[in-house]
């Protein structure tokens, strides 16, 4: 019974990979990995997901596109929601923190005579 539930296991994660939305799901997922993250990081993940995106795309012809499930739609669907919403619930407090630094510094810069630098953000 325990191989039956592996190769149950092991054709839900095919479909998945397999949906039209797994990209965008994907991306979503690395989106909210990157919040917060050293700059070598963001590149590991940015290169690990575009390693992905190619082996997918020489992939492409074999899918099996003819299967509609409503219910692995609605799933990805939700889940890709659900991941737009955390990142943005990660984001938050790092870009509020950001913004309180920016109005240190220029209340900083007011009171004295040279920039005052407390990141050397690019942006950020």
């Amino acid at each position: 019974q325990e191989g039956n539930e592996s190769s149950e296991t092991e054709a839900i994660k095919a479909k998945i990979i397999s949906h039209p939305q797994y990209s965008s799901l994907l991306e979503a997922y690395v989106d909210c990995q990157k919040v917060g993250a050293p700059p070598e990081v963001v590149a590991r993940l940015a290169a690990a997901r575009q390693e992905f995106e190619s082996r997918q795309r020489s992939s492409l012809n074999s899918r099996d596109s003819t299967n509609k499930d409503p219910e692995l739609d609605q799933f990805m669907e939700a889940y890709y929601d659900m991941l737009v919403k955390y990142r943005e619930e990660l984001t938050r407090p790092i870009q509020e923190a950001m913004d309180f630094i920016r109005r240190i510094e220029t209340q900083l810069n007011m009171l004295s005579n040279g920039p005052v630098r407390i990141f050397n953000s690019t942006g950020n």
